[in-house]
């Protein structure tokens, strides 16, 4: 990872520390240190298999039909008109920790646990 501003710094020091990536300095890094890195993580098929699983597991929550949801769910509370998104409950679904989702001025939030 190569960080250049905001939050990139503390996220390239997470993927470094995790096995993710290779964070290299900005203004230091050499030809060579790059070409190690991207040669290193390129042949490390552990992590390739690791990262298959990540995405899997990413794709299975289905992230873009509960965004939906939430969004019109959203809509429909901010307008007091509309359809719920889709999704169970109108998009209201549960999270991972079994707190309701809710939508509110500052955007989806838990719930306490209902």
């Amino acid at each position: 990872m190569l960080p250049l501003f905001g939050d990139q710094y503390d996220n390239a020091q997470r993927m470094d520390e995790l096995g993710f990536g290779v964070r290299l300095d900005m203004y230091g890094f050499t030809d060579t240190q790059m070409h190690r890195a991207l040669d290193r993580l390129l042949a490390d098929g552990a992590l390739r298999e690791r990262l298959a699983r990540g995405g899997q597991a990413i794709r299975a929550r289905d992230g873009v039909t509960r965004a939906a949801g939430l969004i019109g769910a959203l809509r429909a509370d901010a307008t007091g008109r509309g359809r719920p998104g889709p999704g169970p409950a109108g998009g209201r679904e549960r999270d991972s920790a079994g707190g309701r989702a809710r939508v509110g001025a500052s955007g989806a939030q838990r719930a306490s646990r209902a």
